[in-house]
């Protein structure tokens, strides 16, 4: 997350998650303070409609 404020728009960033990942996307929503409207955060929150 620190590396792609840094790259150039013509390059890709490759995040690997374990597992099924759909799991995980609350989790990188919640860290990255992303907007995830498909399920409760991680936290607790409630969904946004």
């Amino acid at each position: 997350m620190k590396l792609a404020p840094t790259m150039r728009s013509d390059q890709s960033l490759l995040v690997n998650l374990s597992g099924r990942g759909d799991k995980d996307i609350g989790t990188v929503a919640d860290l990255s303070g992303a907007e995830f409207y498909d399920r409760p955060s991680s936290r607790g929150e409630k969904v946004k409609q």
